[in-house]
C-alpha cells in the first residue's frame, strides 16, 4: 500500500472537509451575485418595459398563428446545425515568436498518439482524408498542413514537431504507449535514441493489454525502464512520473501496481503513478495504491442533454468546464486537460459524434480555465495540465497545424497561455521598447488605496523603480492604519510628499480614489491608481496583484517605456496591463448593466458602446493622464451610491467603474492601451 490506512483515512477527511467548504464557500458566493443581479434587474426601468415587450411579442404570434394559419414544412433536425465554422482564420498562419520564451509556471503536456498513418498501421491518411462532410459546412475532409505534408513515425517527423511544438509552449509529449505493439517501441527506442530535446512522460494504454500475466508484467517493466532513466523523462523531485489510461479494465488494479512497484525497486527506480479518472467520477478506489489522477479528456454527454444526432456545442462544453472545474476538489493531486473538439466520422457511420461551434474564444476560455484550477490547486512546481492531443487524427481531435486551417489551433493555444490577447491589440514593451530618461515639466501622483498594511514594504519597493519625482496619496479605513502606513513609508520610500487619509471601509478602492482625488486630480498631468489586492473569495488574489505591479513598474524600464509611450501620443490617455489569465473569463459586463448606463448617463456620454467585449483594467490598477477621466471626479459620487461591503464579488457601482475607464477616455477623445511586460532583465515578468 502506497499509504497507511489511517494516513488514507486522515486524507480522505481533509478532502471531504474541503469539499464541503469549498462547495458551500462557491454556493454562497453565488447566489449573492444572483441577488445582487435580480436586485438590479428588479430595480430598472429596462425590465418593465422589457415584460411589455414580451407581452406584445407573444400577442402578435398567437394574432398571426391564428390568423393566417402558418404551416410549416418539417424541418430535419440537421438543418438546426449549420455553424460547423470550426475556427475562423483570423490568427496568424505562422508561429507567433512574440509569445516566445515568456515565462510560465504552467507545464502543458499533449497528449501523443504513435498511430503510423502513413503505412496503415492504425487509421491511413488515405481514409482520413476521404471522409465527406455530414452537415452544412461541416469542416471535412482533414488533411496535415504542408509544413509535415503526409508524416510517418519518423524521427524526422517527431523533431519537426517539436520544434514546432516548443515554439508555442508545450512542454512535453505524453506518449500513448501500448505493450507488445513493434511499431510503438520501434518509434519510442528511436527517439530514445536521439538528441530531441522535448521532455516526455509515457502513459500506458491498457485496452488490449493483460498485465496480470507476470510474463506481460515482466515484459513491460524492462520496456519500461530505459525511459524512466532517461534524463529527459518527467520527473516530479527526482521521481518519474508513470500514467495509466483506461484503468477500469484491469480487474485488480491495485495488485498490478503494487507488482510493478516492486518490480521496479529491484531496479533501484520508485515511480509516482497517475491513473485516468473523469472530473464526474466520484469513484474513490485504488487512492492508497497511487500518487495521483489526470483527466485524459471532458466527457461532454456526461453533462449536456444527449443529443439525437450525437452533436454537441463546443461552447456549452467550455461553459460546464468552468462551472464544473470551480466546484472541483480531489483526494490526490488531480491535473486537468484541455479538451480539443472531437469528430468520429471517420470511425461511426451513423450518427458520428461531433462537437460543432468551435471557435477562438471557446477554447481560449477553455485553456483559461484548466490554467486556473491548475494554479488553484498546485504548487508551482507541479502544475502541469494535458492537451487532447497533438495528432489524434483519427477523431479529428488534434493541435498540430493542419492545411486549411494553419496554425490557428496553436496560436489560440500560445497566446491563451502567455496571458496575451487573442486580438493583438496590447503593445509588448521589452528592452527593445524606447525609453523616456528624463520627464520635465509634468507632476506624477501615485493613489494608493491601502487596505493590507502588510503589504506597505512591498509597494514600496515597487515604487521604488519610478524614476521621476511624484507625490503619494493613500487611503486607508482606520486611524490606526494611517500611523502604520505613515511610518512605513517614512522609513523605505523617499517621494516629494506623502498624504494618509481616513475613508470610510465602502465603495472598495474606487470610492476611497474618487474621494482623496477629487480635489487633488487639477495639480497632476500622471496619476497612477493601485491597491493591495488580495481577493479574498479565491485563490489568485496575489498572483494577480503581482502580475498587475510588475507590469505597471516592475523595473525603471518598464515606468520609462510607459511614459515614452505617454509622451509620444497625445492621444493615449490609459495605460495598464491585459488581463490576468486567470480572471480573463468572469470579465464580462453581465450584471453591472444597469450601473454602467447611469454612470454614463450622470456623465453625459453616450451609452451605445458599452457591450460586453469591453477592455478595461481588469483589477483597477493603471496609469492615465488625468484629463482622459477627469470628468469622473467631478460628477458628485459619493457613499450613497456605494453598498455596505459584504464581500461582494461583482455587480456593484465600484465594478461598474472599473468597466468604464477606457470608455470615458474614449468618450473624451482618449485612447486606451494595454501593455504586456517582457524584460531580459533579471527575469522575466
Amino acid at each position: 500500500m502506497r499509504f497507511s490506512e489511517k494516513e488514507l483515512l486522515n486524507r480522505k477527511k481533509i478532502y471531504y472537509q474541503n469539499v464541503n467548504i469549498k462547495c458551500l464557500e462557491n454556493k454562497i458566493i453565488e447566489l449573492q451575485n444572483e441577488i445582487n443581479k435580480r436586485d438590479i434587474i428588479l430595480n430598472s426601468k429596462s425590465i418593465k418595459l422589457l415584460n411589455k415587450l414580451r407581452e406584445l411579442i407573444f400577442k402578435v404570434r398567437v394574432f398571426v398563428k391564428n390568423k393566417f394559419g402558418i404551416r410549416k414544412k418539417k424541418q430535419s433536425i440537421a438543418s438546426s446545425y449549420n455553424v460547423f465554422d470550426y475556427f475562423p482564420l483570423n490568427l496568424e498562419t505562422k508561429s507567433n515568436e512574440v509569445i516566445q520564451k515568456m515565462a510560465t509556471d504552467i507545464k502543458p503536456l499533449a497528449f501523443y498518439f504513435l498511430d503510423d498513418y502513413a503505412n496503415g498501421n492504425d487509421i491511413s491518411w488515405t481514409k482520413i482524408t476521404d471522409v465527406k462532410p455530414k452537415h452544412k459546412n461541416h469542416y471535412q475532409p482533414r488533411r496535415p498542413s504542408v509544413d509535415f505534408g503526409y508524416y510517418d513515425l519518423s524521427i524526422s517527423t517527431l523533431r519537426k514537431q517539436t520544434s514546432v511544438a516548443k515554439q508555442h509552449g508545450i512542454y512535453g509529449f505524453c506518449y500513448m504507449y501500448k505493450l507488445k505493439d513493434k511499431n510503438h517501441k520501434k518509434f519510442l527506442n528511436k527517439m530514445l535514441s536521439s538528441n530531441i530535446d522535448m521532455p516526455y512522460v509515457i502513459c500506458l494504454d491498457i485496452s488490449n493489454e493483460n498485465l496480470e500475466n507476470d510474463k506481460n508484467l515482466n515484459l513491460f517493466i524492462d520496456e519500461i525502464y530505459p525511459y524512466l532513466i532517461d534524463e529527459r523523462y518527467i520527473k516530479i523531485n527526482g521521481t518519474p512520473i508513470l500514467m495509466f489510461n483506461d484503468t477500469v479494465l484491469l480487474d485488480d488494479f491495485c495488485k498490478i501496481i503494487t507488482n510493478i512497484r516492486n518490480l521496479l525497486k529491484k531496479k533501484n527506480i520508485d515511480v509516482l503513478i497517475w491513473q485516468d479518472k473523469d472530473l464526474n467520477d466520484s469513484n474513490q478506489a485504488n487512492l492508497d495504491y497511487i500518487d495521483g489522477e489526470f483527466q485524459f479528456y471532458f466527457d461532454e454527454e456526461s453533462v449536456l442533454p444527449k443529443d439525437p444526432l450525437n452533436l454537441y456545442d463546443y461552447d456549452l462544453v467550455s461553459k460546464c468546464v468552468k462551472k464544473n472545474y470551480r466546484l472541483h476538489a480531489s483526494i490526490l493531486p488531480y491535473y486537468y486537460s484541455v479538451s480539443l473538439p472531437v469528430d468520429f466520422s471517420l470511425l461511426q457511420c451513423v450518427n458520428p459524434r461531433i462537437n460543432y461551434n468551435f471557435n477562438v474564444d471557446n477554447f481560449s476560455f477553455y485553456v483559461n480555465e484548466v490554467i486556473r484550477q491548475t494554479r488553484d490547486t498546485h504548487d508551482e512546481g507541479d502544475r502541469f495540465i494535458f492537451i487532447n492531443s497533438w495528432n489524434n487524427w483519427k477523431i479529428g481531435n488534434y493541435l498540430e497545424p493542419d492545411n486549411d486551417r494553419g496554425y490557428s489551433y496553436l496560436n489560440a493555444f500560445s497566446k491563451t497561455f502567455y496571458g496575451v490577447p487573442l486580438n493583438d491589440n496590447y503593445t509588448l514593451i521589452d528592452k527593445n521598447t524606447p525609453k523616456l530618461r528624463t520627464l520635465k515639466n509634468k507632476k506624477i501622483a501615485i493613489q494608493i488605496h491601502l487596505f493590507y498594511t502588510d503589504l506597505i514594504e512591498e509597494i514600496c519597493s515597487y515604487l521604488k523603480n519610478i524614476p521621476y519625482d511624484f507625490d503619494c496619496y493613500i487611503s486607508t479605513d482606520t486611524n490606526d492604519k494611517k500611523v502604520l502606513i505613515e511610518k512605513g513609508f517614512s522609513e523605505l520610500l523617499k517621494c516629494h510628499k506623502v498624504v494618509v487619509d481616513v475613508f470610510e471601509n465602502r465603495g472598495r478602492d474606487i470610492l476611497p480614489f474618487l474621494l482623496q482625488m477629487k480635489q487633488e486630480i487639477g495639480n497632476y498631468d500622471y496619476v497612477c491608481h493601485i491597491h493591495t489586492k488580495k481577493t479574498v473569495t479565491n485563490n489568485h488574489g496575489k498572483r494577480w496583484r503581482k502580475y498587475l505591479y510588475n507590469n505597471l513598474f516592475g523595473s525603471r524600464e518598464i515606468v520609462e517605456s510607459i511614459f515614452y509611450l505617454f509622451e509620444h501620443n497625445q492621444n493615449l490617455g490609459l495605460i495598464f496591463p491585459c488581463i490576468y489569465s486567470d480572471v480573463v473569463n468572469d470579465c464580462t459586463i453581465v450584471g453591472n448593466e444597469v450601473f454602467m448606463h447611469d454612470l454614463a448617463n450622470r456623465l453625459d456620454i453616450s451609452v451605445d458602446g458599452i457591450k460586453d467585449g469591453m477592455i478595461f483594467p481588469a483589477g483597477s490598477m493603471f496609469w492615465f493622464k488625468t484629463e482622459a477621466i477627469r470628468k469622473l471626479f467631478e460628477i458628485g459620487l459619493n457613499e450613497k451610491d456605494f453598498p455596505d461591503e459584504s464581500s461582494q464579488v461583482d455587480a456593484t457601482y465600484a465594478h461598474a467603474i472599473e468597466r468604464m475607464f477606457c470608455y470615458i477616455a474614449e468618450q473624451n477623445g482618449y485612447d486606451s492601451l494595454q501593455i504586456m511586460g517582457k524584460f531580459d532583465l533579471e527575469e522575466d515578468i
